[in-house]
């Protein structure tokens, strides 16, 4: 049982009197309400505190003294000023389960929690002065970068406030900053904005650990941290420079992970880009070399013209002519099998380029690297369509040569009639 709300009800009961040397005394008239608080004191355990002078009743009168407990079972004190210098536990980020302070009359108390909820909620201090409300603030970062720091907390004994380390890393030429920060509250801070722990707390949540980038995303405010505190010399004051100075570290660290963001789409576009290369101009170069055999009929067909020139029969010239035509026709198919290949693969080509285009910016490294790109297709391309081209026309090369040696060793009766017309024609 927590007996620390009724000390307090006694102390209220009693019309709030002036606590010397952790005790306070009353004499006046007993209501009804200090009577009720006196008897439930009574009954409590020296750990909460104690009659130094009993309660003396005389016609309604009472006088009496109590001293009061320090210690985790309940804490009084005076002032917020009081509060923060002699409450060791608030400087390692920890707010204690029992205390009251007098000059706001607030009782706090573990046993006010609800089931599901503990001190360390921050909804649980809404309602509470915007004294408290700071400090609590102010506990649950000490926590967070306790958390965040590289080392933890390097001293977490009572008495003492956390020791936090943090690196700056080495840059055009300086060596790497070690950056301590020694977590002392102060009263002083308490006139500054409450720090926005949102963005810490989201990134150190339990869920957050298996992201994908989030131990990036931790080192980038490790770093924020680090150099924003690294402009105060002592390490004592770090931490209320950190308190005071923390909308710039929430504004470093939202930078930093915009240039790690657009870092890692940079690698990403150029990785696709790379891609591309691969893929489009490998598949231009295979439409042909893949069919590079096929093309290899084109020498037979030359060697048929040698056949007709040495042969005397007509039958056998008109066969090896048409020999030459069908691989002419396969040839001629295969080419623009090819070529309709060549266009799909340009169509498809041309809606990537089109995609890289839109998601990098009009000049830079990238936007070269995609002109390249674009530059490098073409010239594979063009080379491919000429490349079957010559070929499709080379392919019907023999059976015309071969149809007019025909022609010519194996004149029809016509051919002389059309002769004579155009030498006549001509004048001869």
């Amino acid at each position: 049982m927590n007996g620390f709300p009724s000390v307090i009800e006694l102390y209220r009961a009693a019309e709030r009197p002036e606590v010397i040397d952790n005790r306070f005394s009353y004499e006046g008239d007993g209501s009804d309400r200090l009577r009720g608080a006196l008897a439930s004191c009574e009954q409590l355990d020296a750990r909460f505190g104690r009659f130094e002078d009993d309660p003396h009743w005389v016609n309604g009168h009472v006088d009496f003294s109590w001293a009061l407990g320090s210690n985790d079972f309940g804490a009084f004190y005076l002032s917020v000023e009081d509060f923060i210098r002699r409450c060791e536990s608030l400087h390692r980020g920890v707010v204690p389960d029992n205390f009251y302070v007098a000059s706001l009359d607030y009782l706090f108390t573990a046993q006010s929690l609800s089931d599901d909820s503990t001190n360390d909620d921050p909804d649980h201090f809404l309602h509470s002065p915007s004294e408290i409300q700071k400090i609590h603030s102010l506990c649950r970062l000490i926590r967070l970068l306790g958390n965040l720091s590289l080392a933890g907390s390097l001293v977490a004994e009572a008495g003492r406030a956390s020791h936090l380390v943090f690196v700056k890393p080495a840059s055009a030429g300086v060596a790497p900053t070690t950056v301590e920060i020694v977590t002392w509250i102060e009263p002083r801070m308490l006139s500054y904005n409450a720090p926005n722990l949102k963005v810490l707390t989201d990134l150190l949540g339990k869920g957050e650990s298996g992201r994908v980038r989030n131990e990036e995303y931790r080192a980038v405010f490790r770093l924020a941290i680090a150099t924003i505190g690294a402009e105060e010399v002592a390490a004592s004051s770090r931490f209320a420079w950190l308190v005071q100075k923390w909308d710039r570290v929430l504004a470093r660290f939202s930078y930093d992970v915009e240039c790690l963001v657009d870092r890692l789409s940079f690698e990403g576009l150029k990785r696709e880009i790379l891609d591309a290369e691969l893929t489009f101009v490998g598949r231009v170069s295979t439409s042909v070399v893949d069919n590079a055999t096929k093309f290899l009929g084109i020498p037979l067909s030359l060697v048929a013209l040698a056949a007709v020139l040495s042969s005397d029969s007509i039958s056998s010239d008109v066969v090896v002519c048409l020999g030459a035509l069908l691989v002419s026709l396969v040839v001629g198919g295969v080419a623009r099998a090819v070529g309709y290949q060549l266009d799909s693969t340009a169509s498809a080509f041309d809606g990537v380029l089109q995609s890289l285009r839109m998601r990098a910016n009009e000049v830079g490294e990238v936007a070269g690297t995609i002109k390249q790109l674009e530059t490098t297709f073409l010239d594979r391309l063009t080379f491919a369509r000429r490349a079957v081209a010559t070929f499709h026309v080379l392919a019907w090369i023999p059976p015309c040569i071969g149809t007019a040696l025909i022609a010519w060793k194996f004149p029809p009766g016509w051919f002389g009639s059309v002769g004579a017309v155009l030498a006549q024609w001509l004048g001869y």
